[in-house]
C-alpha cells in the first residue's frame, strides 16, 4: 500500500492545486519510480531528463523548462513515497546536521590538508638534521643521478594508478562494498606494482647492458630505489583514499626516524659513507611501507565494513564489474596522475642534458628547484583545503534557494571560486617572498642548501612555476568534483609538452639551465590558464555545471 511518509501532512506541502498547474501526477509517479527518496530537486531535473523531458516538453506541461517542472514534480513526490520503514537501497542513514565535508575554512582543516604533505615534510626534515632521507643525501655525482632517476620512473609510473585508485575506490567505499574495493585495489594499485617491476627491471637491463650508462654500483641503486620509492608510493595510496592522514604522518614519520638515527649512526664529523647511507635510505623506505601496508590492511576492512544494521553480502555472489568498462572509466585519471609528475620532473631532466641524449644530475640546478618546490607545501595545503569545502557549500546553496534560481546560485559558487584561487595565489605568493627572502639565510644554514644565492635566477622562476602549478592543482580538483577530468588531463599533458619543446629549443640555441626553468614556467602557465579558463566556466554557470555531472 502506498502511504505519506511518516509524520507528514498535505499541508507541508507549500504548492497548492493552482500553482502545480497541469496534472503532473504521471510525472511525479515516472520520477518515483526511478527513486522514492530524490536529494534535490536537481537530481528529479536529471531523471527527468534520462526520461526523455526537454524545454519544450515541460513549457507543454505549463513549467518554464525543466528545472521549473522539477521543482513542482519534488513536491508531489511525498505523495508516491514507499511506507515509512522502508531504507532506501544502499542508502546510509545521516542524521540532519551530516554535511558531506567541512563547510568553513579552519585551523583544523589546514591541519589535516598540510598533513597530505606529510611524506615530503618528513623527508626534508630528515634530510637537514641527518643529512640522510628516503631519496635524497649528500652524494657523488653517478649515485645522484640513478637515484633522481629512480625517483622520476617511481613518481611517474605510480602516480596514474593512485590516481585510479583513488577514483574508483572511493565510489566503491561509499557503498561499503568490500568484496568490490578489494577487486579495485587489485586492479589499480596490484597492476601498477606490475608495471612499476616491468619498467624499473627493464631500466636496469637498459642502462646496465644495453647503454652502459652508469657504474655498476649506480645502476643497481636505480633498481633498487625505482622499486622502494614506488611501492612506497603505492602503499600510501589507500590512506589517502579514506584521507587518513594522521597515518600517513605515522608511516612516514616511523621511516624518517630510522633515517634520521641511522644517518646519525653513520656520520662521522663531515665524511659520509655512501654505500652505508643506501643502506639506511632503503631501510627507511621499507619501513614506511611496513607501517602504510598495517595501516591499510585496517582501513580497507573498514571502508569495506557494511553499515550497522546490514550485512555485507558474500563475496562468491558478487559480480565483478567487465575491467574494459572500469579502464574507459579511469584512463582519464590516470593519464592526469601520470602527466602531473611529468610536468614537475620534465624540466629536471632537460636540465641534466636530455637535449643532448643524455641525463647526468645538475646539482646546481636541483638544489634551485628543490629548495623551489617547498612553495608547494603551503600552495598545496590550500588547495586541498578549498576543494573540500565545495561540496558542503554546494549542499547549501541547494537548500537555500529554488533550483531555478540559477542567478542566485551561480552567484555564491562564483564568488566561491574567484575566492579561493585569489586566496591560494596569496598563499603562494607570500610563501615564495619568504622562501626567497631567506636566501642568504639558507645558503649557509644547512649543507643542503648550500649555494643556494648563486643560482637565485634559477629559483626565483623556480618558485613562479611551481606556485603556477599549484593553482593549476586547485582547479584539477575542482573540475573533477565537477565530473570535468578531461580538461585537467588535457591541460597537464599540453603543459608538458610546452615545457618540453620550450626547455629543448632554448637549450639548444641559448643557455641550458635557464632554457629548462623557462620550460617550466611556460607549461605550468598553460597547465594553470588552461584549468583556470575551464573551471571559471563551470562556475560561471554553475547550475548546469552540476546537472551534467550527475
Amino acid at each position: 500500500m502506498t502511504t505519506l511518509p511518516e509524520h507528514a501532512v498535505l499541508a507541508d506541502f507549500t504548492m497548492d492545486l493552482d500553482e502545480l498547474g497541469p496534472d503532473l501526477h504521471t510525472e511525479a509517479r515516472s520520477v518515483a519510480g526511478r527513486t522514492r527518496h530524490a536529494q534535490d530537486a536537481f537530481e528529479v531535473a536529471v531523471i527527468l531528463g534520462t526520461l526523455g523531458y526537454s524545454d519544450q516538453r515541460a513549457r507543454e506541461l505549463g513549467c518554464r523548462d525543466v528545472f521549473d517542472l522539477a521543482e513542482k514534480v519534488m513536491s508531489l513526490l511525498p505523495l508516491f513515497g514507499g511506507p515509512a520503514d522502508e531504507r532506501p537501497v544502499g542508502i546510509v542513514e545521516r542524521s540532519a546536521e551530516d554535511t558531506p565535508g567541512p563547510e568553513r575554512m579552519s585551523p583544523g582543516l589546514l591541519l589535516r590538508s598540510v598533513l597530505y604533505s606529510a611524506p615530503w615534510i618528513v623527508a626534508v626534515v630528515a634530510l637537514v638534521v641527518a643529512r640522510v632521507s628516503f631519496w635524497s643525501t649528500i652524494t657523488a655525482q653517478q649515485f645522484s643521478t640513478a637515484i633522481s632517476l629512480a625517483l622520476f620512473v617511481g613518481l611517474v609510473v605510480t602516480g596514474g594508478f593512485m590516481q585510479a585508485f583513488a577514483r574508483r575506490g572511493v565510489f566503491y567505499a561509499l557503498q561499503h562494498n568490500g568484496p568490490l574495493l578489494r577487486w579495485t585495489l587489485r586492479w589499480t594499485l596490484g597492476v601498477g606494482l606490475a608495471v612499476l617491476l616491468a619498467i624499473v627491471g627493464a631500466g636496469y637491463v637498459v642502462l646496465e647492458f644495453v647503454l652502459d650508462a652508469y657504474t655498476p654500483a649506480a645502476n643497481r641503486s636505480f633498481l633498487l630505489f625505482g622499486i622502494s620509492i614506488g611501492v612506497m608510493l603505492l602503499a600510501f595510496s589507500p590512506l589517502y583514499l579514506a584521507r587518513a592522514f594522521w597515518s600517513v604522518l605515522a608511516a612516514a614519520g616511523t621511516g624518517g626516524l630510522v633515517a634520521v638515527l641511522g644517518g646519525w649512526s653513520i656520520t662521522e664529523g663531515n665524511y659520509l659513507n655512501l654505500y652505508t647511507a643506501q643502506w639506511v635510505q632503503l631501510g627507511a623506505l621499507w619501513t614506511a611501507v611496513l607501517v602504510a601496508v598495517v595501516f591499510d590492511v585496517r582501513i580497507m576492512r573498514r571502508l569495506g565494513a557494511a553499515p550497522a544494521g546490514t550485512t555485507q553480502p558474500d563475496a562468491r555472489d558478487v559480480r565483478s564489474p567487465r575491467l574494459p568498462a572500469v579502464v574507459r572509466a579511469v584512463y582519464v585519471y590516470w593519464l592526469y596522475g601520470t602527466g602531473f609528475f611529468v610536468l614537475i620532473v620534465v624540466d629536471q631532466m632537460v636540465a641534466g642534458g636530455l637535449w643532448q641524449g643524455v641525463f647526468n644530475y645538475n646539482g646546481y640546478y636541483e638544489l634551485a628547484v628543490g629548495t623551489g618546490l617547498l612553495i608547494l607545501i603551503p600552495t598545496l595545503t590550500y588547495a586541498t583545503a578549498a576543494s573540500y569545502l565545495l561540496p558542503a557549500t554546494v549542499q547549501r546553496e541547494v537548500r537555500r534557494h529554488l533550483v531555478s534560481d540559477s542567478v542566485g546560485i551561480n552567484r555564491v559558487l562564483m564568488r566561491f571560486y574567484v575566492r579561493h584561487v585569489l586566496l591560494t595565489l596569496l598563499v603562494g605568493l607570500v610563501s615564495g617572498a619568504v622562501l626567497l627572502a631567506a636566501t642568504d639565510w639558507l645558503s649557509t644554514a644547512s649543507l643542503v642548501t648550500s649555494g643556494l644565492n648563486r643560482v637565485v635566477g634559477i629559483y626565483v622562476c623556480a618558485l613562479v612555476g611551481y606556485l603556477l602549478l599549484g593553482v593549476g592543482a586547485l582547479n584539477s580538483g575542482l573540475l573533477f568534483s565537477l565530473g570535468q577530468p578531461r580538461v585537467p588531463a588535457l591541460a597537464v599533458w599540453t603543459g608538458v609538452g610546452v615545457s618540453l619543446v620550450v626547455g629543448l629549443t632554448l637549450s639548444w640555441v641559448w643557455v641550458p639551465l635557464p632554457g629548462a626553468i623557462i620550460g617550466l614556467i611556460s607549461g605550468s602557465a598553460f597547465f594553470a590558464v588552461a584549468t583556470t579558463v575551464a573551471a571559471r566556466r563551470m562556475f560561471r554557470r554553475f547550475d548546469l555545471s552540476y546537472y551534467g555531472a550527475f
